[in-house]
């Protein structure tokens, strides 16, 4: 019998994941990503899709499945040619593993209908991202801005057509949807948003609005909200593990969505591979990354310490705050991450908030976003700014990142230790990023760990960093653990390594 899984992307690269599942003439999508490779080829900062072609660009260079069924009419401006029809009554619903870009990045071209199904976290999480930055029209996750049609000599464009912000339907797998009805109604811009916002239908997964029987279960990754998903069909379970590891500060989630799936024994299991092709397994675990960077700071006690660290990765904000109360200093963070902390917190209040232990850096601008202003009002006997820090530089940590080093000039500091605790650069682009990087750094004196320079490339050091992705051998041990009938591989550069479970599943590659 044929298969219900059609990979549409992210087969052989290591995001872009996009899924379909077909039963009983539906369909379900899980995962609509953005392919940052094949994005790559085309689009860099200064090279943009086109806002007034909507779909278009992404169509023309295959950057989303030609499936004209999937898309916002609005974003349509010219006629579409499907490789394909779907032919399915309704595509019912967009199940969310996470909040990276390479699993969420292009479901703002979604139809409104579609509603996104998610952890309340990722919501959370997703909605941090979309007030505070300058989100793209094919990333409007949360909410999103309408557009109307208008001729331009002989040409057919799009336009915004200004209103209200409309809220994405959305189902809550957490089934916490009480808590994060207060954030879907918060203003894009929440102190000078003129625009009204129009909530979407905010469910509970187990409220039946999806027609499809569901589970996602809370798994470990490098990013909070991350969930593991089960598809209940008349053959037999359907599983889809997102991005998973067995090395964060929380493992034991993976034991416990294995012990939940593995019997029946699963139909197909669709499993990501990211760390396959690595010479080495990234062996360092979260609470060895958090021991090893605060054995460093303690050995420079008398210094300014910058922890750079990956965007959003809230796990280790909080080890490098535990760290800063370990070794007698205050932490200090970025006016996104103290927003991010603060929408997580509306549905999760274990995560920390702005305090004397959590400072915002107070960065020099001539405007700012409503969401700012909204922050500053909230939080504002907790900010601090760079001469404070210049003042007396031993008693920070201040979580900054390659975007944030310009204001090193506020700081002005004299030597001290930039501790780079993030994922190894994977593009030649940020390789030279690392080259300016270490530029700022040479130019205040100060001392990098965490990193180093092999001939031309950076390369970064075991002990600091903790892998969001499973190793080989952890990925032995699920696989062989949940004994699926199929493995189908995603999210990998070598689909062909699944190979060696042909003697327990058989393995599309």
């Amino acid at each position: 019998m044929s298969l219900p899984v059609k990979v549409l992307d992210g087969a052989n690269s290591i995001g872009g994941t996009k899924i379909l599942l077909e039963f009983d003439n539906h369909g379900l999508l899980l995962d609509f990503g953005l392919n940052f490779k094949r994005f790559g080829l085309y689009y860099e900062e200064f090279i943009k899709p086109r806002t007034a072609l909507g779909i278009h660009d992404f169509w023309d260079l295959d950057l989303i499945p030609h499936k004209s069924e999937f898309y916002r009419k609005d974003f349509v401006c010219h006629d579409l040619h499907d490789d394909e029809p779907i032919n399915l009554e309704s595509i019912d619903g967009v199940v969310l593993s996470h909040a990276h870009a390479d699993h969420y990045g292009c479901l703002g071209l979604l139809k409104p209908e579609i509603p996104m199904i998610c952890s309340s976290t990722s919501y959370s999480i997703l909605r941090a991202i979309q007030d505070s930055g300058r989100t793209e029209f094919y990333q409007q996750t949360c909410y999103l801005s309408d557009y109307v049609e208008k001729g331009c000599r002989g040409h057919n464009v799009l336009s915004s057509a200004g209103g209200s912000h409309q809220g994405r339907d959305l189902v809550i797998s957490s089934n916490d949807k009480d808590n994060i009805t207060e954030l879907c109604k918060r203003k894009a811009n929440p102190a000078t948003g003129k625009k009204p916002m129009n909530p979407g239908d905010i469910s509970n997964l187990n409220e039946g609005k999806i027609s499809w029987n569901l589970t996602q279960y809370p798994v470990d990754h490098s990013i909070l909200g991350a969930c593991a998903s089960k598809i209940e069909l008349d053959r037999g379970n359907v599983l889809y593990t997102g991005d998973i590891r067995k090395s964060g500060s929380h493992s034991e989630l993976v034991d416990e969505f294995i012990a939940s799936v593995r019997n029946p024994r699963p139909w197909i299991l669709i499993i990501e591979g990211t760390q396959v092709t690595r010479e080495e397994e990234c062996l360092t675990s979260e609470v060895e990354c958090k021991d090893n960077c605060e054995a460093l700071i303690e050995q420079n006690d008398e210094d300014l310490v910058i922890a750079d660290f990956s965007p959003r990765n809230v796990e280790r904000l909080i080890s490098f705050s535990e760290i800063s109360e370990t070794c007698g200093r205050t932490l200090v963070i970025t006016q996104k991450d103290a927003y991010l902390l603060d929408c997580i917190n509306v549905t999760d209040s274990t995560i920390p908030l702005p305090s004397d232990s959590i400072l915002i850096y107070n960065d020099l601008k001539s405007t700012e976003g409503g969401w700012e202003k909204w922050l500053y009002k909230k939080y504002s006997k907790y900010y601090i700014n760079g001469r404070d820090i210049s003042e007396s530089p031993s008693n920070y940590i201040v979580a900054f990142s390659y975007w944030d080093i310009k204001s090193l000039l506020d700081i002005k500091p004299h030597g001290g230790l930039y501790l780079y605790s993030s994922s190894e650069p994977f593009s030649e682009e940020q390789q030279i990023d690392l080259d300016r990087l270490f530029n700022w750094i040479g130019m205040f004196g100060m001392e990098i760990e965490g990193l180093e320079k092999i001939n031309k490339d950076w390369y970064i050091i075991p002990g600091y960093h903790c892998s969001g992705h499973a190793t080989p051998t952890q990925l032995d041990e699920i696989v062989r653990a949940l004994n699926p009938e199929i493995i189908i591989p995603v999210h990998t550069q070598d689909r062909t390594w699944f190979t060696r479970f042909d003697d327990i599943s058989e393995v599309v590659v």
